[in-house]
């Protein structure tokens, strides 16, 4: 892993294969991942073993002091996984977190992912619901996976609605539909 010294503290990762020296679970729970998150990759049979790639990259991406991450990876290195485990695992602790200050009023958190096209966003809205099953309480997973601009509008509408601080979301749309919303 190398960083850059500017002021955005980007990090460049790069890596291919498995890496066999300790099993999936035993590496989510040294990157102190929440057990719910734990389970759900357990639940996906094909994560035996955590990738180099996803070995670098969950610390890096978890450490507050890295504003920016650029990531090479090759096809099958496990990419979905390795940037989505550290945001939901931050997004579900602050969600938690405001849950139980009940003297502020905490409006609920968002991550916006943006896909390149609507197959990759139900790709990416597929792996999501699976790996956060265990934890559905307390995360939305909104798909913006139509064409139709008013269907759009009206399942993000529905989705803002849920006034639960508890309950955040992750919205997942094209870069061009996200633009005409």
């Amino acid at each position: 892993m190398q960083k850059t010294n500017t002021p955005t503290q980007a990090a460049r990762i790069a890596a291919g294969n498995l890496d066999k020296t300790e099993s999936m679970q035993d590496f989510l729970k040294s990157a102190k991942i929440l057990n719910e998150l734990k389970k759900g990759v357990q639940s996906m049979k094909h994560y035996l073993y955590p990738s180099v790639l996803q070995k670098q990259a969950i610390g890096a991406i978890k450490k507050s002091d890295t504003k920016n991450v650029v990531i090479a990876y090759q096809e099958m290195s496990g990419i979905k996984i390795t940037v989505f485990l550290p945001l939901l695992n931050d997004q579900i602790k602050c969600a938690v977190m405001n849950s139980g200050d009940s003297e502020q009023q905490h409006k609920p958190l968002y991550t916006l992912v943006l896909c390149h096209s609507f197959v990759r966003c139900a790709e990416v809205a597929e792996t999501l619901e699976e790996l956060t099953s265990f934890c559905s309480e307390l995360l939305d997973i909104v798909n913006l996976d139509s064409g139709d601009l008013a269907e759009v509008a009206l399942k993000l509408k529905l989705s803002m609605q849920e006034t639960n601080p508890m309950r955040s979301r992750v919205i997942i749309a094209t870069p061009s539909l996200a633009l005409k919303l």
